[in-house]
């Protein structure tokens, strides 16, 4: 993918980037509702295939180069989230929480930065407890935790196929909210639950995906 190599990275992808061949969920398009945001049920639009495209979000921080952005530092938002926090961030460059509300899909940080770590954080109410399948994406790596418990880790399998269906096929991907490595059934509760995610990345481009279904 050259369009993705820089100098530091020009010959290495596929050293840490795993082989294999990616597995992109299939969405059965004739029944797809989308809707983008962050409330299901009462006051909430209708929608079976809900993209979370509202969060606060912070970074970039120092990131490790290479295989090390699947074993990446720890920042402190890690800690705990203060949404009027600031932090010395890559380079020492200052940086805060800010709102993000995306109006085109998928989820970008503000700043771009190769070798550094973002994070996420954001809240959606339910009118009931209830199990919902969750579909992560991420260029490059991703960590979701739901109510501070880890339930999704990324890692370098298959990422270089996943890229390659991504970026240099024709695809629907984007149109079917559908930029995702994987799918998890996990429990949500009544009432407000918290969503938070620590995105790697290296190099060039970048995104997170988070697509909520019954």
């Amino acid at each position: 993918m050259p369009d993705r190599a820089t100098q530091a990275y020009t010959g290495r992808m596929g050293a840490f980037f795993g082989g294999g061949a990616a597995h992109v969920p299939t969405v059965d398009a004739a029944t797809m509702v989308k809707g983008a945001g962050t409330m299901i049920g009462p006051g909430g639009t209708y929608a079976n295939r809900v993209w979370v495209n509202r969060w606060y979000v912070i970074g970039p921080f120092d990131g490790r180069h290479g295989e090390g952005l699947f074993a990446n530092y720890r920042h402190p938002p890690e800690q705990g989230v203060v949404l009027d926090a600031a932090y010395r961030g890559k380079g020492g460059r200052l940086v805060k929480w800010d709102y993000v509300d995306m109006a085109h899909y998928p989820l970008e940080p503000p700043v771009h930065a190769e070798d550094a770590v973002y994070y996420g954080y954001t809240e959606l109410m339910l009118d009931a407890e209830q199990d919902l399948t969750i579909w992560v994406g991420a260029d490059d790596d991703a960590q979701l935790w739901l109510n501070d418990r880890l339930v999704w880790k990324g890692g370098n399998v298959n990422k270089d196929s996943f890229f390659g269906l991504v970026y240099e096929t024709k695809n629907t991907f984007v149109r079917d909210y559908n930029l995702n490595e994987g799918t998890r059934v996990v429990h949500f509760r009544k009432g407000r639950n918290k969503l938070f995610f620590k995105l790697s990345n290296g190099p060039t481009r970048i995104f997170f995906s988070l697509v909520l279904t019954k």
